[in-house]
Protein backbone atom coordinates (compact mmCIF):
# COMPACT_ATOMS: atom_id res chain seq x y z
CA UNK A 1 0.00 0.00 0.00
CA UNK A 2 2.64 2.59 1.04
CA UNK A 3 5.04 3.82 -1.66
CA UNK A 4 7.72 4.57 0.88
CA UNK A 5 9.36 1.20 0.22
CA UNK A 6 10.37 2.63 -3.22
CA UNK A 7 12.09 5.70 -1.76
CA UNK A 8 15.59 4.24 -1.86
CA UNK A 9 18.00 2.40 0.39
CA UNK A 10 17.02 1.56 3.97
CA UNK A 11 17.30 4.55 6.31
CA UNK A 12 16.63 7.27 3.71
CA UNK A 13 13.02 7.96 4.68
CA UNK A 14 13.87 7.89 8.39
CA UNK A 15 16.54 10.55 7.86
CA UNK A 16 14.16 12.56 5.66
CA UNK A 17 11.44 12.59 8.36
CA UNK A 18 13.89 13.56 11.10
CA UNK A 19 14.92 16.61 9.08
CA UNK A 20 11.58 17.78 7.67
CA UNK A 21 8.86 16.31 9.92
CA UNK A 22 10.55 17.05 13.20
CA UNK A 23 12.23 15.30 16.11
CA UNK A 24 10.66 12.40 18.02
CA UNK A 25 9.91 14.60 21.04
CA UNK A 26 8.19 17.22 18.84
CA UNK A 27 6.00 14.59 17.16
CA UNK A 28 5.01 13.05 20.52
CA UNK A 29 3.97 16.48 21.82
CA UNK A 30 1.83 17.03 18.75
CA UNK A 31 0.18 13.57 18.93
CA UNK A 32 -0.83 14.06 22.56
CA UNK A 33 -3.83 16.08 21.27
CA UNK A 34 -5.63 12.76 20.59
CA UNK A 35 -5.39 11.38 24.14
CA UNK A 36 -8.67 13.08 25.28
CA UNK A 37 -10.40 10.95 22.63
CA UNK A 38 -8.67 7.72 23.77
CA UNK A 39 -8.92 7.81 27.56
CA UNK A 40 -12.77 7.62 27.83
CA UNK A 41 -12.83 4.49 25.60
CA UNK A 42 -10.37 2.73 27.90
CA UNK A 43 -12.98 2.71 30.60
CA UNK A 44 -15.37 0.95 28.23
CA UNK A 45 -12.78 -1.43 26.65
CA UNK A 46 -9.92 -1.83 29.13
CA UNK A 47 -8.31 -4.78 27.33
CA UNK A 48 -8.95 -3.76 23.72
CA UNK A 49 -6.03 -3.14 21.40
CA UNK A 50 -5.18 -0.61 18.70
CA UNK A 51 -3.42 -0.73 15.37
CA UNK A 52 -1.31 2.08 13.83
CA UNK A 53 -1.00 1.85 10.04
CA UNK A 54 2.30 3.27 8.75
CA UNK A 55 3.69 3.58 12.25
CA UNK A 56 6.99 5.14 11.14
CA UNK A 57 9.36 5.76 14.09
CA UNK A 58 6.64 4.62 16.56
CA UNK A 59 5.87 7.91 18.43
CA UNK A 60 2.12 7.13 18.55
CA UNK A 61 2.78 3.53 19.62
CA UNK A 62 4.83 4.80 22.52
CA UNK A 63 2.08 7.28 23.58
CA UNK A 64 -0.68 4.62 23.47
CA UNK A 65 1.42 2.10 25.40
CA UNK A 66 2.01 4.73 28.08
CA UNK A 67 -1.78 5.36 28.14
CA UNK A 68 -2.38 1.61 28.77
CA UNK A 69 -3.54 0.67 25.27
CA UNK A 70 -1.79 -2.26 23.66
CA UNK A 71 -0.92 -1.17 20.14
CA UNK A 72 0.64 -2.85 17.09
CA UNK A 73 2.40 -0.84 14.41
CA UNK A 74 2.66 -1.80 10.74
CA UNK A 75 5.07 -0.29 8.22
CA UNK A 76 6.87 -1.25 5.02
CA UNK A 77 10.01 0.84 5.71
CA UNK A 78 12.53 -1.36 7.48
CA UNK A 79 14.58 1.62 8.56
CA UNK A 80 11.58 3.02 10.41
CA UNK A 81 10.88 -0.34 12.05
CA UNK A 82 14.47 -0.50 13.29
CA UNK A 83 13.80 2.56 15.43
CA UNK A 84 10.65 0.89 16.82
CA UNK A 85 12.57 -2.28 17.68
CA UNK A 86 15.17 -0.23 19.50
CA UNK A 87 12.39 1.09 21.75
CA UNK A 88 10.83 -2.33 22.29
CA UNK A 89 7.64 -1.48 20.47
CA UNK A 90 5.41 -4.14 18.85
CA UNK A 91 5.55 -3.70 15.10
CA UNK A 92 4.92 -5.71 11.95
CA UNK A 93 6.72 -5.37 8.63
CA UNK A 94 4.23 -5.49 5.80
CA UNK A 95 1.46 -3.82 3.87
CA UNK A 96 -0.84 -1.86 6.14
CA UNK A 97 -4.09 -2.57 4.24
CA UNK A 98 -3.32 -6.27 4.05
CA UNK A 99 -2.62 -6.35 7.80
CA UNK A 100 -5.88 -4.43 8.48
CA UNK A 101 -7.86 -6.83 6.29
CA UNK A 102 -6.58 -9.77 8.28
CA UNK A 103 -7.83 -8.50 11.65
CA UNK A 104 -11.05 -9.93 13.09
CA UNK A 105 -14.27 -7.90 13.27
CA UNK A 106 -14.74 -5.50 16.20
CA UNK A 107 -11.32 -6.32 17.59
CA UNK A 108 -9.77 -2.85 17.85
CA UNK A 109 -10.67 0.29 19.80
CA UNK A 110 -8.48 2.56 17.64
CA UNK A 111 -7.31 2.39 14.02
CA UNK A 112 -4.87 5.18 13.21
CA UNK A 113 -3.05 6.28 10.04
CA UNK A 114 -0.75 9.31 10.52
CA UNK A 115 0.41 10.80 7.20
CA UNK A 116 -0.55 7.68 5.28
CA UNK A 117 -3.58 8.64 3.19
CA UNK A 118 -1.58 11.11 1.07
CA UNK A 119 0.67 8.19 0.02
CA UNK A 120 -2.14 5.92 -1.28
CA UNK A 121 -4.73 6.05 -4.03
CA UNK A 122 -8.32 7.05 -3.40
CA UNK A 123 -9.49 3.45 -3.87
CA UNK A 124 -7.07 2.33 -1.22
CA UNK A 125 -8.38 5.12 1.02
CA UNK A 126 -11.92 3.82 0.64
CA UNK A 127 -10.73 0.29 1.43
CA UNK A 128 -8.95 1.56 4.53
CA UNK A 129 -12.12 3.28 5.81
CA UNK A 130 -14.32 0.21 5.14
CA UNK A 131 -11.94 -2.18 6.83
CA UNK A 132 -11.49 0.15 9.80
CA UNK A 133 -15.27 0.29 10.27
CA UNK A 134 -15.29 -3.52 10.30
CA UNK A 135 -12.49 -4.08 12.82
CA UNK A 136 -13.48 -1.30 15.24
CA UNK A 137 -15.50 -1.99 18.32
CA UNK A 138 -18.73 0.02 18.77
CA UNK A 139 -17.71 3.55 19.63
CA UNK A 140 -14.17 2.87 18.36
CA UNK A 141 -12.17 5.60 16.59
CA UNK A 142 -10.62 5.93 13.15
CA UNK A 143 -7.88 8.63 13.13
CA UNK A 144 -6.44 9.82 9.79
CA UNK A 145 -3.90 12.71 9.85
CA UNK A 146 -2.58 14.32 6.65
CA UNK A 147 -1.14 17.66 5.36
CA UNK A 148 -3.76 20.41 5.15
CA UNK A 149 -4.19 21.86 1.64
CA UNK A 150 -6.06 24.84 3.17
CA UNK A 151 -2.57 26.12 3.98
CA UNK A 152 -1.54 27.64 0.63
CA UNK A 153 2.18 27.16 1.26
CA UNK A 154 1.64 23.52 2.27
CA UNK A 155 -0.62 22.80 -0.71
CA UNK A 156 1.70 24.44 -3.27
CA UNK A 157 5.17 23.73 -1.86
CA UNK A 158 5.67 21.75 1.34
CA UNK A 159 3.39 18.87 0.31
CA UNK A 160 5.62 18.05 -2.66
CA UNK A 161 8.76 18.08 -0.57
CA UNK A 162 8.09 14.36 0.21
CA UNK A 163 8.70 12.42 -3.04
CA UNK A 164 6.29 9.64 -1.96
CA UNK A 165 3.26 11.96 -1.70
CA UNK A 166 0.63 11.46 -4.41
CA UNK A 167 -1.92 14.26 -4.01
CA UNK A 168 -3.27 16.50 -1.17
CA UNK A 169 -6.72 15.58 0.12
CA UNK A 170 -9.09 18.44 1.11
CA UNK A 171 -10.55 18.13 4.63
CA UNK A 172 -14.13 18.04 3.36
CA UNK A 173 -13.36 15.08 1.07
CA UNK A 174 -11.57 13.08 3.73
CA UNK A 175 -14.40 13.75 6.23
CA UNK A 176 -17.01 12.69 3.67
CA UNK A 177 -15.58 9.17 3.23
CA UNK A 178 -16.30 7.98 6.86
CA UNK A 179 -19.68 9.65 6.70
CA UNK A 180 -20.41 7.79 3.52
CA UNK A 181 -19.48 4.43 5.11
CA UNK A 182 -21.86 5.04 8.04
CA UNK A 183 -19.61 6.14 10.83
CA UNK A 184 -21.66 7.77 13.61
CA UNK A 185 -19.85 11.08 13.50
CA UNK A 186 -16.64 12.75 12.34
CA UNK A 187 -14.55 15.65 13.65
CA UNK A 188 -11.97 17.69 11.79
CA UNK A 189 -8.96 18.67 13.91
CA UNK A 190 -6.73 21.36 12.37
CA UNK A 191 -3.28 21.06 13.94
CA UNK A 192 0.18 22.56 14.41
CA UNK A 193 -0.75 26.21 13.80
CA UNK A 194 1.20 29.01 15.51
CA UNK A 195 -0.22 29.74 19.01
CA UNK A 196 0.55 33.45 18.59
CA UNK A 197 -1.36 33.56 15.32
CA UNK A 198 -4.45 32.13 16.99
CA UNK A 199 -4.87 35.31 19.09
CA UNK A 200 -3.12 37.93 16.95
CA UNK A 201 -5.17 40.81 15.53
CA UNK A 202 -2.57 41.98 13.05
CA UNK A 203 -3.05 39.38 10.33
CA UNK A 204 -0.83 39.86 7.29
CA UNK A 205 -1.12 38.42 3.80
CA UNK A 206 1.74 36.05 4.60
CA UNK A 207 -0.27 34.78 7.56
CA UNK A 208 -3.21 34.08 5.27
CA UNK A 209 -0.97 32.16 2.85
CA UNK A 210 0.96 30.12 5.42
CA UNK A 211 -0.85 30.54 8.73
CA UNK A 212 -3.68 28.01 8.39
CA UNK A 213 -3.10 24.77 10.33
CA UNK A 214 -0.46 22.90 8.30
CA UNK A 215 -1.93 19.49 9.24
CA UNK A 216 -5.41 18.20 9.94
CA UNK A 217 -6.95 14.96 11.12
CA UNK A 218 -10.31 13.30 10.65
CA UNK A 219 -11.50 11.48 13.80
CA UNK A 220 -14.44 9.22 12.95
CA UNK A 221 -16.40 7.28 15.63
CA UNK A 222 -18.22 4.08 14.95
CA UNK A 223 -21.86 3.79 15.95
CA UNK A 224 -22.49 2.67 19.54
CA UNK A 225 -24.82 3.03 22.43
CA UNK A 226 -25.64 6.58 23.41
CA UNK A 227 -23.84 6.30 26.73
CA UNK A 228 -20.66 5.30 24.93
CA UNK A 229 -20.97 8.11 22.42
CA UNK A 230 -21.69 10.60 25.20
CA UNK A 231 -18.23 9.94 26.64
CA UNK A 232 -16.69 11.83 23.72
CA UNK A 233 -19.30 14.57 23.24
CA UNK A 234 -17.02 17.27 24.70
CA UNK A 235 -14.17 16.29 22.37
CA UNK A 236 -16.39 16.30 19.30
CA UNK A 237 -17.98 19.66 20.25
CA UNK A 238 -14.70 21.61 20.38
CA UNK A 239 -13.11 23.56 17.52
CA UNK A 240 -9.50 22.92 16.64
CA UNK A 241 -6.95 24.96 14.72
CA UNK A 242 -7.13 27.79 12.18
CA UNK A 243 -8.99 27.61 8.89
CA UNK A 244 -8.05 29.49 5.79
CA UNK A 245 -11.47 31.13 5.84
CA UNK A 246 -11.05 32.44 9.41
CA UNK A 247 -7.62 33.88 8.64
CA UNK A 248 -8.89 35.44 5.42
CA UNK A 249 -11.88 36.90 7.28
CA UNK A 250 -9.61 38.34 9.97
CA UNK A 251 -7.31 39.72 7.30
CA UNK A 252 -10.26 41.23 5.46
CA UNK A 253 -11.49 42.70 8.73
CA UNK A 254 -8.09 44.26 9.33
CA UNK A 255 -8.01 45.60 5.76
CA UNK A 256 -11.55 46.92 6.16
CA UNK A 257 -10.54 48.53 9.42
CA UNK A 258 -7.50 50.09 7.79
CA UNK A 259 -9.65 51.23 4.88
CA UNK A 260 -12.15 52.68 7.32
CA UNK A 261 -9.30 54.39 9.16
CA UNK A 262 -7.94 55.73 5.87
CA UNK A 263 -11.41 56.84 4.82
CA UNK A 264 -11.91 58.49 8.20
CA UNK A 265 -8.53 60.18 7.85
CA UNK A 266 -9.45 61.19 4.30
CA UNK A 267 -12.77 62.61 5.49
CA UNK A 268 -10.96 64.42 8.29
CA UNK A 269 -8.41 65.73 5.81
CA UNK A 270 -11.25 66.76 3.49
CA UNK A 271 -13.03 68.54 6.33
CA UNK A 272 -9.78 70.23 7.26
CA UNK A 273 -9.27 71.19 3.64
CA UNK A 274 -12.80 72.62 3.51
CA UNK A 275 -12.10 74.46 6.76
CA UNK A 276 -8.82 75.77 5.36
CA UNK A 277 -10.62 76.79 2.17
CA UNK A 278 -13.30 78.61 4.17
CA UNK A 279 -10.59 80.29 6.20
CA UNK A 280 -8.82 81.26 3.00
CA UNK A 281 -12.07 82.70 1.64
CA UNK A 282 -12.58 84.56 4.90
CA UNK A 283 -9.01 85.86 4.74
CA UNK A 284 -9.57 86.92 1.12
CA UNK A 285 -12.79 88.68 2.13
CA UNK A 286 -10.96 90.44 4.93
CA UNK A 287 -8.20 91.40 2.51
CA UNK A 288 -10.79 92.87 0.15
CA UNK A 289 -12.35 94.78 3.03
CA UNK A 290 -8.90 96.00 4.01
CA UNK A 291 -8.31 97.16 0.42
CA UNK A 292 -11.65 98.99 0.45
CA UNK A 293 -10.76 100.60 3.76
CA UNK A 294 -7.37 101.55 2.38
CA UNK A 295 -8.99 103.12 -0.68
CA UNK A 296 -11.43 104.95 1.58
CA UNK A 297 -8.52 106.13 3.74
CA UNK A 298 -6.69 107.33 0.63
CA UNK A 299 -9.79 109.20 -0.46
CA UNK A 300 -10.08 110.77 2.97
CA UNK A 301 -6.39 111.64 2.89
CA UNK A 302 -6.81 113.30 -0.49
CA UNK A 303 -9.85 115.16 0.80
CA UNK A 304 -7.84 116.23 3.87
CA UNK A 305 -5.00 117.36 1.61
CA UNK A 306 -7.50 119.31 -0.48
CA UNK A 307 -8.93 120.93 2.62
CA UNK A 308 -5.46 121.59 3.89
CA UNK A 309 -4.55 123.26 0.59
CA UNK A 310 -7.73 125.28 0.74
CA UNK A 311 -6.95 126.29 4.32
CA UNK A 312 -3.41 127.14 3.31
CA UNK A 313 -4.74 129.25 0.47
CA UNK A 314 -7.04 131.01 2.91
CA UNK A 315 -4.13 131.51 5.26
CA UNK A 316 -2.03 132.90 2.44
CA UNK A 317 -4.90 135.18 1.44
CA UNK A 318 -5.21 136.24 5.06
CA UNK A 319 -1.48 136.85 5.15
CA UNK A 320 -1.75 138.95 2.02
CA UNK A 321 -4.58 140.88 3.55
CA UNK A 322 -2.69 141.20 6.77
CA UNK A 323 0.38 142.36 4.85
CA UNK A 324 -1.73 144.90 3.07
CA UNK A 325 -3.18 146.03 6.37
CA UNK A 326 0.29 146.15 7.83
CA UNK A 327 1.45 148.30 4.94
CA UNK A 328 -1.41 150.62 5.55
CA UNK A 329 -0.65 150.57 9.27
CA UNK A 330 3.00 151.35 8.61
CA UNK A 331 1.95 154.19 6.35
CA UNK A 332 -0.25 155.48 9.18
CA UNK A 333 2.67 155.11 11.59
CA UNK A 334 4.69 157.43 9.42
CA UNK A 335 1.97 160.00 9.96
CA UNK A 336 1.70 159.48 13.66
CA UNK A 337 4.16 157.96 16.14
CA UNK A 338 1.57 156.03 18.08
CA UNK A 339 0.61 154.01 15.00
CA UNK A 340 4.21 152.66 14.92
CA UNK A 341 3.75 150.82 18.24
CA UNK A 342 0.47 149.29 17.05
CA UNK A 343 2.06 148.35 13.76
CA UNK A 344 4.73 146.48 15.70
CA UNK A 345 1.95 144.69 17.51
CA UNK A 346 0.47 143.84 14.11
CA UNK A 347 3.90 142.51 13.09
CA UNK A 348 3.86 140.26 16.12
CA UNK A 349 0.39 139.16 15.10
CA UNK A 350 1.68 138.44 11.62
CA UNK A 351 4.48 136.24 12.95
CA UNK A 352 2.07 134.45 15.18
CA UNK A 353 -0.23 133.92 12.18
CA UNK A 354 2.72 132.58 10.16
CA UNK A 355 3.58 130.15 12.96
CA UNK A 356 0.00 129.00 13.18
CA UNK A 357 -0.21 128.68 9.43
CA UNK A 358 2.72 126.23 9.53
CA UNK A 359 0.75 124.07 11.92
CA UNK A 360 -2.18 123.75 9.57
CA UNK A 361 -0.91 120.36 8.30
CA UNK A 362 -2.21 118.66 11.44
CA UNK A 363 -4.69 121.34 12.66
CA UNK A 364 -6.87 122.20 9.69
CA UNK A 365 -9.96 123.29 11.66
CA UNK A 366 -7.85 125.38 14.03
CA UNK A 367 -5.95 126.83 11.04
CA UNK A 368 -9.18 127.92 9.42
CA UNK A 369 -10.22 129.52 12.70
CA UNK A 370 -6.86 131.28 13.00
CA UNK A 371 -7.09 132.41 9.39
CA UNK A 372 -10.45 133.97 10.12
CA UNK A 373 -8.97 135.47 13.29
CA UNK A 374 -6.01 136.85 11.32
CA UNK A 375 -8.42 138.21 8.76
CA UNK A 376 -10.41 139.94 11.50
CA UNK A 377 -7.21 141.28 12.95
CA UNK A 378 -6.23 142.57 9.53
CA UNK A 379 -9.57 144.29 9.26
CA UNK A 380 -9.04 145.70 12.75
CA UNK A 381 -5.53 146.88 11.82
CA UNK A 382 -6.94 148.49 8.69
CA UNK A 383 -9.60 150.11 10.84
CA UNK A 384 -6.96 151.34 13.26
CA UNK A 385 -4.90 152.63 10.34
CA UNK A 386 -7.90 154.52 9.08
CA UNK A 387 -8.45 155.92 12.57
CA UNK A 388 -4.76 156.87 12.78
CA UNK A 389 -4.99 158.55 9.39
CA UNK A 390 -8.12 160.37 10.52
CA UNK A 391 -6.39 161.46 13.71
CA UNK A 392 -3.36 162.59 11.71
CA UNK A 393 -5.64 164.65 9.52
CA UNK A 394 -7.27 166.10 12.65
CA UNK A 395 -3.84 166.91 14.12
CA UNK A 396 -2.85 168.50 10.82
CA UNK A 397 -6.03 170.56 10.83
CA UNK A 398 -5.41 171.66 14.44
CA UNK A 399 -1.81 172.50 13.53
CA UNK A 400 -3.00 174.62 10.61
CA UNK A 401 -5.46 176.38 12.92
CA UNK A 402 -2.69 176.96 15.46
CA UNK A 403 -0.40 178.32 12.77
CA UNK A 404 -3.13 180.58 11.51
CA UNK A 405 -3.85 181.69 15.11
CA UNK A 406 -0.14 182.35 15.66
CA UNK A 407 0.08 184.34 12.43
CA UNK A 408 -2.94 186.43 13.46
CA UNK A 409 -1.88 186.95 17.09
CA UNK A 410 -0.57 190.21 18.60
CA UNK A 411 2.56 188.42 19.88
CA UNK A 412 3.40 187.34 16.36
CA UNK A 413 3.19 190.94 15.19
CA UNK A 414 5.16 192.18 18.23
CA UNK A 415 7.93 189.60 17.69
CA UNK A 416 8.25 190.38 13.97
CA UNK A 417 11.40 192.47 14.57
CA UNK A 418 12.82 189.63 16.65
CA UNK A 419 12.22 187.11 13.82
CA UNK A 420 13.85 189.48 11.37
CA UNK A 421 16.90 189.61 13.58
CA UNK A 422 16.92 185.82 13.92
CA UNK A 423 16.77 185.38 10.16
CA UNK A 424 19.66 187.75 9.79
CA UNK A 425 21.78 185.79 12.32
CA UNK A 426 20.38 182.32 11.44
CA UNK A 427 17.70 180.23 13.11
CA UNK A 428 19.91 177.39 14.46
CA UNK A 429 22.29 179.78 16.03
CA UNK A 430 19.50 181.81 17.56
CA UNK A 431 17.93 178.67 19.02
CA UNK A 432 21.19 177.67 20.58
CA UNK A 433 21.66 181.15 22.06
CA UNK A 434 18.09 181.43 23.43
CA UNK A 435 17.57 177.84 24.65
CA UNK A 436 19.18 178.09 28.06
CA UNK A 437 17.73 181.51 28.91
CA UNK A 438 14.31 180.28 27.86
CA UNK A 439 14.62 177.15 30.11
CA UNK A 440 15.64 179.28 33.08
CA UNK A 441 12.84 181.75 32.43
CA UNK A 442 10.24 179.00 32.19
CA UNK A 443 11.46 177.34 35.38
CA UNK A 444 11.48 180.68 37.17
CA UNK A 445 7.88 181.37 36.21
CA UNK A 446 6.80 177.77 37.05
CA UNK A 447 8.12 178.07 40.60
CA UNK A 448 6.05 181.24 41.20
CA UNK A 449 2.32 180.61 40.96
CA UNK A 450 1.24 184.24 40.76
CA UNK A 451 3.69 184.99 37.99
CA UNK A 452 2.58 181.76 36.25
CA UNK A 453 -1.10 182.79 36.31
CA UNK A 454 -0.23 186.22 35.00
CA UNK A 455 1.75 184.70 32.16
CA UNK A 456 -1.18 182.44 31.28
CA UNK A 457 -3.51 185.40 30.96
CA UNK A 458 -1.16 187.37 28.71
CA UNK A 459 -0.10 184.33 26.65
CA UNK A 460 -3.33 182.68 25.54
CA UNK A 461 -1.79 181.21 22.37
CA UNK A 462 -2.21 177.36 22.65
CA UNK A 463 0.79 176.48 20.55
CA UNK A 464 3.11 178.83 22.36
CA UNK A 465 1.80 177.79 25.77
CA UNK A 466 2.26 174.09 24.86
CA UNK A 467 5.79 174.76 23.71
CA UNK A 468 6.69 176.53 26.98
CA UNK A 469 5.17 173.65 28.94
CA UNK A 470 7.22 171.21 26.83
CA UNK A 471 10.40 173.11 27.61
CA UNK A 472 9.50 172.95 31.29
CA UNK A 473 8.83 169.21 31.22
CA UNK A 474 12.05 168.48 29.36
CA UNK A 475 13.96 170.43 31.93
CA UNK A 476 12.28 168.57 34.80
CA UNK A 477 12.86 165.19 33.16
CA UNK A 478 16.49 166.03 32.56
CA UNK A 479 16.83 166.79 36.28
CA UNK A 480 14.74 163.77 37.46
CA UNK A 481 14.71 160.94 34.85
CA UNK A 482 11.79 158.40 35.26
CA UNK A 483 13.75 155.22 36.15
CA UNK A 484 10.64 153.14 36.78
CA UNK A 485 9.30 153.54 33.23
CA UNK A 486 12.18 153.62 30.70
CA UNK A 487 11.40 154.67 27.16
CA UNK A 488 13.10 151.58 25.76
CA UNK A 489 10.72 149.39 27.78
CA UNK A 490 7.75 151.23 26.32
CA UNK A 491 8.98 150.62 22.77
CA UNK A 492 9.65 146.92 23.46
CA UNK A 493 6.04 146.30 24.51
CA UNK A 494 4.67 148.31 21.59
CA UNK A 495 2.78 150.55 24.04
CA UNK A 496 4.87 153.81 23.88
CA UNK A 497 3.03 157.11 23.75
CA UNK A 498 4.27 160.51 22.92
CA UNK A 499 5.59 162.19 26.03
CA UNK A 500 4.92 165.57 24.43
CA UNK A 501 1.22 164.76 24.24
CA UNK A 502 1.12 163.85 27.97
CA UNK A 503 3.07 166.91 28.95
CA UNK A 504 0.76 169.14 26.92
CA UNK A 505 -2.33 167.67 28.56
CA UNK A 506 -0.86 168.01 32.07
CA UNK A 507 0.14 171.60 31.36
CA UNK A 508 -3.43 172.42 30.33
CA UNK A 509 -4.81 170.70 33.43
CA UNK A 510 -2.44 172.66 35.72
CA UNK A 511 -3.06 176.14 34.34
CA UNK A 512 -5.52 177.02 37.07
CA UNK A 513 -3.84 175.27 40.01
CA UNK A 514 -0.46 175.10 41.52
CA UNK A 515 1.41 171.78 41.12
CA UNK A 516 4.93 170.87 42.06
CA UNK A 517 7.51 169.40 39.74
CA UNK A 518 7.46 166.11 41.63
CA UNK A 519 3.69 165.88 41.26
CA UNK A 520 3.99 166.42 37.51
CA UNK A 521 6.57 163.65 37.21
CA UNK A 522 4.46 161.31 39.35
CA UNK A 523 1.37 161.86 37.20
CA UNK A 524 3.38 161.30 34.02
CA UNK A 525 4.72 158.02 35.40
CA UNK A 526 1.28 156.95 36.63
CA UNK A 527 -0.34 157.47 33.26
CA UNK A 528 2.47 155.69 31.46
CA UNK A 529 2.20 152.72 33.83
CA UNK A 530 -1.59 152.70 33.41
CA UNK A 531 -1.27 152.51 29.61
CA UNK A 532 1.40 149.85 29.91
CA UNK A 533 -0.87 147.78 32.17
CA UNK A 534 -3.72 147.99 29.65
CA UNK A 535 -1.47 146.71 26.90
Amino acid sequence: MDDRQNSGPDGFYRSFEERYRGSRELIKSRLSVYLPFIRPLRSVYPDAGAVDLGCGRGEWLEILNQAGVQTVGVDLDQGMLTACHELGLTVEHGDALAYLSGLPDESQVVVSAFHVVEHISFDQLQTLVREALRVLKPGGLLIMETPNPENIVVATRNFYLDPTHQRPIPPDLLAFVPDYYRFARTKTLRLQESPELATSKNISLQDVLSGASPDYAIVAQKRAADDVLALLDSCFSQEYGLTLESLAARYDGRIDQRIATVESAAKLAESRALLAESRAQLAESRAQQAELREQEAQSRAKLAESREGEAESRAQLAELREGEAESRAQLAELREGEAESRAQLAELGKREAETRAKRTESRIPELEFQAKLAESRAYAAAHRAEQAESRAQQVEAIRVQHVEAIYGSTSWRITAPLRAVSRSIGIPRMRAVLRDPMWHAVLYVARRPKLKRFGMRILPIPGLLARLQQIRSEQLLSENPPAEVPVASLHNTAQAVKIDEIRHRLSIENQESEISNDEILRRIRTELEHKNAKQ
